[in-house]
Parts: C-alpha cells; structure tokens; sequence
C-alpha cells in the first residue's frame, strides 16, 4: 500500500513538472524604448533609453544622458537621468517627466527633461518621435511642476521601440518544478531502497 501510494505521488510529480517547464504562451511585453539621434535646439544631444510598460502605465529602467552645451540659449551642463518625477508631471502614454533625484525629492534647481510623444507609446514598439513640447529645463519650484527659462527644446531625432528582455512566465517556474522532479526522483530511490533492506531483514 506504501509502495503505491509513493507511486502515485511521483506520478503526479511527473505530471506537474511537465506543465510547469512548458513554455507559456507569447504576453504582451514592455517595450524598452531607445533614443536615436535626437538634438536640442542648441546642438545639445539626448542618448540612452527607458522601458514602458502600457498595460500598467509603468515607465522603469530609465537611463538618459544630455550633453553639456553652453550657448546664447544658456548654459546646459547635461545631467544623467534616472527616475521619473510623477509629483511633477503625472506620466502618461503621451508624456513623462524624468528627474536626476529620486521621486519625492526637493526639484527645485534640479534639472528635469519632459517628454511628449507624437503618438502614445503601446507595447507594438515601432518608433515614435518626441514633439515640440520636449525640453530640458531647470525646476522652478521643489515638485518641478514647473520650470525656469531658459529651456531647450528638442528639434529632431526619434525613440525606437523593441520588447525588452525580460522572462516569460513558465521561465520564472522552471526551477521550481526541476527541484519538484528532483524531490520526488530521490524519494522514489529511498523508498525502494528502504523496501529491499526490508525484504532481507
């Protein structure tokens, strides 16, 4: 009875393990966006890249670089940007604020590079391209709601749009279901094990 039991528990092991490691079905992914040959109106340039996630209205993995540039237009020292400020700029599919301090930080005097989509971005990917209200500017107050002139402008360029390079879902329980195989696999050896000392005792 023992030995069926321990049977039937490794069939079932068997059967989980084999629906766990197959492959899900394709899902809709996020899109990591990247920025390609786009220039201020002062020469400056914005390079780098950000992931957007359309079924959660999610912007992560944001890493945008603008060159320093000093002009008649003003003085641009480029700063590196990392977090989304959404006290200042609600983010949207068509428009987000990204910040050189984390969200909740003082903004004022900080740098902060705003940009609005000519299309809302979706998880189709393709290339979208930043419209005349995108700029970088400095914060005119802590939220960085608003800006203090001078302002660049962006005049040319586009973001291209790929799905990013994150796992599906059975990926994430293969794991667990080859530890669930092993599990069971040295069990059954132990039982038969303990089943032969048995027979000779």
């Amino acid at each position: 009875m023992k030995r069926l039991a321990t049977q039937s528990l490794f069939a079932a092991a068997l059967v989980t393990a084999a629906l766990l490691l197959t492959p899900s079905r394709a899902r809709a992914l996020p899109i990591l966006w990247t920025f390609q040959n786009v220039i201020f109106n002062d020469g400056g340039t914005a390079t780098g890249s950000f992931i957007y996630d359309a079924n959660t209205n999610t912007y992560s993995v944001v890493n945008v670089t603008t060159s320093a540039n000093n002009t008649v237009n003003g003085n641009f020292p480029g700063a590196s940007y990392m977090f989304v400020n959404s006290t200042g700029l609600t983010p949207t599919s068509s428009t987000v604020e990204f910040s050189t301090i984390p969200n909740g930080g003082d903004q004022t005097g900080k740098f902060n590079f705003v940009l609005a989509f000519s299309s809302p971005l979706s998880n189709a990917g393709g290339m979208d391209t930043p419209t005349g209200g995108s700029h970088e500017s400095a914060s005119a107050n802590s939220t960085g709601s608003s800006f203090t002139l001078p302002a660049r402008t962006i005049v040319d360029g586009t973001l291209q749009g790929v799905p990013a390079p994150v796992p599906e879902f059975g990926t994430i329980y293969s794991l667990g279901a080859l530890l669930l195989f092993s599990g069971c696999a040295f069990a059954w050896k132990q039982r038969q094990r303990n089943d032969k000392s048995s027979e000779w005792s």
